[in-house]
């Protein structure tokens, strides 16, 4: 197996960050360019054991995912030293039963810092399709899931810092995008 991680600092409630990543048609909002989300679903239930669909295109290709989640932690105390401080984690675990790659286990950690401030981690197992030509092009892999990652906490983060996250209801698509028209905008002024 192949490993990947990548965490980011989120100025907001551990609950709302963890929320946020239970509400799977979210994952249409935090895509980079070239991956859109063409259907999700959203279980009735999060809960080890309970499947569901994604259907993804990437760079022109249709990708159909079904997807389980495997471990659910919600938010509870730290231990050991950590807990003194009052401070709480929270995972949520998915892997791929059928998708591109031969293997693909996704663990969301979510840790609070401080009060009000989330650090999510984002850690990937996975194996490449294609065998041994999918070893031999594993730096590709990883090259495509850093970029990947690194677009969707940098919008998870401008989301929940700006409070537009949705946890029951879609948000709406053209209010988003104008939200990021405006602060792409302000990124490219700040010289970011």
């Amino acid at each position: 197996m192949y490993r990947f991680e990548r965490s980011i600092v989120i100025r907001a409630p551990l609950e709302k960050v963890y929320d946020f990543h239970q509400y799977t048609p979210n994952a249409r909002l935090i895509q980079p360019w070239g991956i859109q989300v063409l259907e999700v679903e959203q279980p009735e239930e999060v809960r080890p054991g309970v499947e569901f669909n994604l259907v993804v295109r990437a760079y022109g290709m249709t990708q159909r995912w079904r997807v389980r989640w495997a471990e659910v932690q919600p938010p509870r105390k730290l231990e050991g030293e950590a807990a003194a401080d009052g401070l709480r984690q929270a995972h949520l675990t998915d892997e791929s039963l059928r998708g591109p790659f031969a293997a693909f286990r996704h663990r969301h950690e979510f840790t609070e810092t401080e009060p009000g401030v989330t650090r999510l981690r984002d850690a990937i197992e996975y194996l490449p399709p294609f065998g041994p030509l999918g070893r031999l092009l594993a730096p590709f892999f990883h090259f495509q899931l850093d970029g990947m990652f690194y677009t969707r906490q940098r919008m998870t983060k401008r989301i929940l810092e700006a409070s537009l996250a949705p946890t029951e209801a879609p948000l709406d698509l053209a209010q988003a995008n104008a939200f990021f028209s405006v602060q792409a905008a302000a990124d490219k002024s700040k010289g970011e």
